[in-house]
Order: C-alpha cells, then sequence, then structure tokens
C-alpha cells in the first residue's frame, strides 16, 4: 500500500512533462507533491534531506550527462526510482535507460503505463527502504548483544560521586578478598596506586561533565590476588536506579606480540613488523618457490618528512607514520609481508602476476596516501611517498642485494621530484647484455623443446554472470634437466630476443588442443607473441592440427597484447580478419592502459576484452576507475564483446564488477595454478 503522501522530483526542460505527470497520477487517485526543476541541483538537495520517493528525468538523446546525473543520484540513494522520460519506447530506447542506471522508460501517450510504472517502483522502493530499516534494527540489535557480551566478561563497577555502588560478579571477584562482602560505598580511589589517582580523579571529573574524550586510559588497579596490574580503563556516562552515574569498565593491557617464540616483537608504533622482524618473514618466505607471478621487493620513502617533523614537532610526526603503517594495511593484498623499516620508511614483499600489477599497486598506495590526508589537530595533511620497486630472481638473487636495489630506485625517484615510482632495471640489463647467458639458454630451449620438457598450466576464467562455460587461461612452464620448475620470466627473455617465441607459441597451441580433445568443453585462452602476429604459416598450421585431433577451431581463443596489436594494426588487419574466418576467437589483452586504443574494437573482430589490473587494482574506492570500466564494459556489450577483468583479488572488487557491468574475471595469481598438460 502507497502511502498518503508521495514526493516526487520531475527534471525536465518543460513544465508540461510536470503538469502531465501530476494530473495523470492525481486522476489515478495517487496524491503527489511534486517538485519540478530544469537542472537535477534541486532534486539533489532534496534528495540528501530524504523527503523523495521518486525522480521523473527528460531526456533528449541519452546523453552521458544523463548518465552522469543518474551516478550522482545514485550515490546519494541507491534504490530509489529513476523514470527516464523520451519520445519513443522500444527495445532499443529500454535497453539504453537500463544500461544507464536508470528503472524505466516512459511517454507522455501513455497515461496508464504511468501510473502503472509509478505504483510499481514506488511499492518496490518503499518496501526495500523498510527491509533496510529492519536490517539496521537487526544490526544493532546485535551489535547491543555483542557489546552486552563483551562487557558481561570484564570488570564493570557503577560509580556515583567516585563512590563504588554496583559491580559485577567479575569485578567483584577481581577487587574483593571476602566474596561475602560486598564493595558497596567503597571509595574507587581505593583500589587506585597513588601514583595514578591524579589521572582517574581528573578522568571521573571530566566523564561527569561530559567531556571525557579519551577512548581508554591505563591505571594500575589493586586486585586481590595479584596486587597491582596494569589495566586500560572506559569510563562512559550510565545511569543507575535514576541517577546520573559513571561506568567503569576494565580490560588487562595487551602484552607484546611475540613471533616465533622469540623476542622480536612488532614496532610499537605502528603495530606492524619492525625492520630485523620484516626481514626474517621476508626471508623464510623466500625459501619457498613460486609457481607463478612475480616477487617484488618494495621500498617507500616518506617525502619531505623533514619538513614535516619540524613544522609538527617529533611527538606530533609520529600520527603521520601511524597513518601510513594504515594505509600500507589497507592496501596490501594477502599474503603479503610488509613493515616499517625505518623513521619514515616502510618497505614490503609483495607477489603479483607481473611487474605491471606491483607497479599499478604502487599507484594505488600512492593514490590512497594522496586521497586520504592524515589529519591532525583538525588540520589536513596530504602525504607523498617515492617508491622504488625491485624484482626478485628465483635461485640466483641475494635478499639484501634485492633490498637494496629497491632503495636505490626510491631514491632515483626522489632525484625526479617527489611521489615517483622507479623500477630497477638491473637483472634485465644483465640479462640483455650477456651474450654467454643468451647462448646457455637457447641451446637448454632448444633441447627442451626436443625432449617435450614444457608443461601447461591453467588459470580459470571465472564466470561473474552464473554461465557453465569452461574458460581457460593457459601458461607454459619448463622443466630443467634435473625436473626443477622454471618460471617464463626465466626464459622468455632469451626466446624474445633469439627468435623462438614462434616455436614455444606452436607447442602451446598443440598441447592446447590436444587437452580439448578430451575435454570438448573447454575454451583454452592462448597467448600469440608478435612474431607468430606475423606468422604467415600459422593459420594454415594450426587449422591442420585441429583437423588432425577433430577439434573445432571455436575451442581456441588467441590472446593478443593490446601494445601489439596498435603497433602492428596494418599489418594484422587482414590477419586477425582470417583467424575468424576460420572460426578462432580473439581477446586484447591489458586493455586500457590507453584511452585512445578505444578505436581497435572498431577496426578488429575482437570477442574478448581483457581490462587490464591497473584499473582493477583499488577498484573498491576508486570512482574515476569505476566510470572508465563501466564505459568500457558498457562500449564491449554494444559490440557484443565479452569483457574479462585480470588480477582481480578480493571479494568486494568481484562485487563492483558485477555492478559495473563485467562478464568473467580472473582470480589472484597468488594462487596456486594447476598443471593440465604435462610433458610426456
Amino acid at each position: 500500500m502507497l502511502p498518503e503522501k508521495i514526493t516526487i522530483s520531475i527534471i525536465s526542460p518543460s513544465e508540461d512533462d510536470s503538469v502531465y505527470i501530476n494530473s495523470t497520477l492525481r486522476n489515478a487517485g495517487i496524491t503527489v507533491q511534486s517538485v519540478w526543476s530544469k537542472n537535477h541541483n534541486d532534486c539533489i538537495s532534496l534528495l540528501e534531506q530524504g523527503n523523495l520517493h521518486l525522480i521523473f528525468m527528460r531526456t533528449k538523446n541519452f546523453s552521458a550527462q544523463d548518465e552522469v546525473i543518474i551516478d550522482e543520484i545514485k550515490a546519494i540513494e541507491k534504490h530509489i526510482p529513476v523514470i527516464l522520460i523520451h519520445d519513443e519506447v522500444n527495445q532499443k530506447t529500454l535497453t539504453i535507460t537500463l544500461q544507464m542506471g536508470a528503472h524505466d522508460l516512459i511517454t507522455m501517450n501513455f497515461p496508464d503505463r504511468l501510473t502503472i510504472l509509478t505504483c510499481r517502483e514506488l511499492g518496490s522502493y518503499l518496501k526495500a527502504k523498510e527491509l533496510y530499516n529492519l536490517r539496521t534494527e537487526i544490526d544493532n540489535y546485535s551489535e547491543q548483544l555483542q557489546t552486552l557480551k563483551e562487557e558481561s566478561t570484564l570488570p564493570a563497577i557503577i560509580l556515583i560521586d567516585g563512590i563504588i555502588v554496583e559491580t559485577n560478579a567479575i569485578a567483584n571477584t577481581l577487587l574483593n578478598t571476602d566474596k561475602t562482602t560486598s564493595l558497596f560505598t567503597s571509595p574507587i580511589l581505593d583500589f587506585i596506586h597513588v601514583d595514578d589517582q591524579i589521572l582517574i580523579r581528573g578522568a571521573l571529573r571530566a566523564a561527569t561533565n561530559r567531556n571525557f574524550s579519551a577512548d581508554e586510559i591505563v591505571i594500575r588497579i589493586r586486585t586481590a590476588k595479584q596486587g597491582y596490574i596494569k589495566m586500560s580503563c572506559l569510563l562512559e556516562s550510565y545511569v543507575h536506579e535514576g541517577e546520573s552515574a559513571l561506568r567503569l569498565c576494565l580490560r588487562e593491557t595487551q602484552k607484546a606480540k611475540l613471533v616465533n617464540g622469540n623476542a622480536m616483537q612488532l614496532d610499537p608504533l605502528t603495530n606492524i613488523y619492525h625492520r630485523k622482524q620484516f626481514i626474517q618473514s621476508a626471508q623464510e618466505t623466500l625459501q619457498n618457490r613460486i609457481t607463478s607471478g612475480i616477487r617484488s621487493l618494495v621500498y617507500i620513502k616518506l617525502d619531505s618528512f623533514k619538513l614535516l617533523q619540524e613544522k609538527l614537532g617529533i611527538l606530533q610526526v609520529d600520527c603521520i607514520i601511524e597513518h601510513t603503517a594504515n594505509a600500507l594495511k589497507e592496501t596490501a593484498a594477502k599474503g603479503d609481508i610488509y613493515g616499517r623499516f625505518g623513521s619514515n620508511v616502510f618497505t614490503i614483499m609483495c607477489h603479483k602476476g607481473s611487474q605491471d600489477d606491483v607497479e599499478s599497486w604502487a599507484k594505488h598506495f600512492q593514490d590512497y596516501l594522496s586521497n586520504n590526508p592524515c589529519i591532525i589537530s583538525e588540520i589536513e595533511y596530504p602525504l607523498s611517498c617515492s617508491i622504488g620497486i625491485s624484482d626478485w630472481q628465483e635461485d640466483n638473487d641475494d635478499f639484501a642485494d634485492a633490498l637494496q636495489r629497491a632503495k636505490n630506485s626510491s631514491n632515483e625517484a626522489r632525484i625526479n621530484g617527489t611521489g615517483n615510482i622507479e623500477v630497477n632495471q638491473h637483472f634485465q640489463e644483465i640479462t640483455q647484455q650477456s651474450n654467454d647467458f643468451d647462448k646457455q639458454w637457447v641451446i637448454k630451449l632448444k633441447k627442451a623443446l626436443v625432449q617435450n620438457r614444457f608443461q601447461l598450466y591453467q588459470f580459470p576464467i571465472s564466470s561473474l554472470r552464473m554461465t557453465s562455460r569452461n574458460m581457460i587461461d593457459v601458461y607454459l612452464r619448463m622443466k630443467g634437466e634435473d625436473n626443477e620448475l622454471i618460471l617464463p620470466n626465466i626464459f622468455m627473455p632469451t626466446a624474445k630476443r633469439n627468435n623462438l617465441c614462434q616455436s614455444l607459441d606452436r607447442w602451446v597451441i598443440g598441447a592446447s588442443i590436444k587437452y580439448c580433445q578430451v575435454n570438448p568443453d573447454a575454451k583454452m585462452f592462448v597467448r600469440l607473441s608478435k612474431d607468430s602476429l606475423l606468422d604467415n604459416a600459422l593459420l594454415t598450421w594450426a587449422t591442420k592440427v585441429l583437423t588432425e585431433h577433430k577439434v573445432p577451431a571455436t575451442s581456441l581463443v588467441f590472446q593478443i597484447v593490446e601494445y601489439d596489436i596498435f603497433k602492428y594494426r596494418t599489418q594484422l588487419t587482414t590477419r586477425l580478419h582470417e583467424f575468424k574466418e576460420h572460426g578462432f576467437e580473439i581477446a586484447i589483452e591489458h586493455f586500457g592502459k590507453n584511452p585512445a586504443h578505444i578505436e581497435l574494437l572498431e577496426d578488429y573482430p575482437i570477442d574478448y576484452l581483457k581490462i587490464d589490473s591497473t584499473l582493477i587494482q583499488g577498484l573498491t574506492e576508486n570512482r574515476d576507475r569505476q566510470k572508465i570500466v563501466k564505459a568500457l564494459c558498457k562500449i564491449a556489450g554494444s559490440k557484443k564483446i565479452a569483457t574479462i577483468a585480470e588480477h582481480v583479488e578480493t571479494a568486494d572488487t568481484m562485487a563492483v564488477l558485477y555492478q559495473l557491468g563485467a562478464d568473467y574475471m580472473q582470480g589472484k595469481f597468488t594462487l596456486e595454478p594447476e598443471v593440465i598438460l604435462g610433458s610426456d
């Protein structure tokens, strides 16, 4: 049932729309109070006051500005119905309306439809609000129960003018030597260490006057069995038998956390690893090899720290350090190891899918610091930092050396100004300069190809829309002569410099086809190097192998990096259309880094668009990235291109991607990959 009176907002350049909607609803027996405005500002003002039930908005051409207004409305009140007004309602305009985030579409020619939609949307909205309020009440009730449960396990004392008037059982046991007597009428100061009595007096007085702002104070309490012990004391206003009182809850102070049974403790200011503990934990972790992605050491140094110290003072500047540590806790992924390495230096060892992912995280951390300034005495202090990144090379790296490389990169970043990121290129330079290294690895690679010592690993692509397609992203691994697992970042640079990528790509394609022969429901995403893309013989060869194994070409999706397809677009125009004509599907990988590349979707027959991790990192709290991802999903959807989000790490990100319209996602690289085809 609708309320007796509803308030609606009508956003339209013409007041005729308002007159028509008002008269139509009143004729149907619905009493409305309407607010007509030529722009959306009045509507936003009413919405912020919580006085609206429904919004009508005139659109001429479903412009981007209309979608911005809808987004602004939904940011204030997520569930409020927004109905667009247009001259034509058909399948196309309805689809566009829903994609923009509105609830429905009306014209001025069908009053019955207007009435039905108004009743339907109002009913749904009011039920949603009722459920939300009920859920809020339940949550509050649960919170009260939880508080009551926690407090029931803590010593609680009721005081009036500093005199104990009531205690719970646990407080009586804690303080009272004689369980048969009561603590009633005892001064609380009798149980406080003499050196702390001035502290408790001040706290009691301030709390009585409702000026006590500190959450807890630490005092020494005289207990019945242990003598004086340090306890945290929480004071709050209370009503006891109709009189104003104070409730005092006690909690034993937490002892410093020990790690591995030794004397190392967390950094006392930030409550994260300190230097020695970070080094030990990182070195222990590095003893376990990884089978996917890369490990990197990141060195973070706050900019302009000396100036902040001079401005704030040596004590207040601690707030800056705590704030940075909290930012690190908020942005670090599960499994990352991080700590405070020096006065204004933090380090983190992270495990990501690629170097781009590490740089993306570093940029996300910088953005987080910038967008969440430290507040001291009601003054905001935006922070910036210089970040150095060094990759960790499995088996042939030294932790101290890797850490020094990260530090050097941080220093180089600072030379170029504040808020920069510098990636150490030490190993890339060594590899590129070492002819002996390449000679050895060319022999190893050719030998491994002859002896079939490669393995195919899968990283499943999961649906966000509950479809059942078995989509698999495949990666290559090499087995050494002693059966050790060798990751691509070791052998692929050599393969690229020595024209071996075509041979490796063909091995992957052949292995994928064999897997599809046994698993006909599988769709394999196979990366093609630029050499394979430009290989005129690849299409003929792949088609022949598919025919021999009786596997359809639609089982393979050729993945192409956005940069390669843009760089070689002239040569690839014909090639990609040939792939499609023969039944192969095509995916663009790492898409979104360059907005100008959106034209690729117009020029090429693309089936899948893989959104780059630089847009996914920090998506849940970054509105600008959300808008970009939503736009990409919308454009791709209009062209019947499925979207896949790369390197999704959290359930929160999954939920946001669903809301933005993404179709699929790939899980985090820190998950253990699975062998789907090993060497014979």
